[in-house]
């Protein structure tokens, strides 16, 4: 999950970067559009966060939590 994720928010990144459309139409890329680069770019540290956190025996759910927390944040 954190590597699909990981992947919309390198190629949401380098959409907003480019200044053009996304080159997939996937439903879950909606969830990024009309962001600036400065906001993907601290999701995609997010999701880094996450995967250390899982590395160091945190729990899936709490990681999932944190996560959503800081994209509501972003929002």
């Amino acid at each position: 999950m954190l590597d699909i994720l990981e992947e919309a928010l390198r190629e949401a990144l380098v959409t907003s970067l480019a200044g053009g459309a996304a080159s997939r139409a996937e439903p879950w890329m909606s969830a990024f559009r009309g962001r600036d680069a400065r906001s993907l770019a601290r999701l995609m540290e997010s999701v880094r966060m996450a995967r250390r956190m899982l590395k160091s025996n945190v729990s899936w759910q709490a990681v999932i939590e944190r996560f959503l927390l800081e994209y509501a944040g972003e929002s």
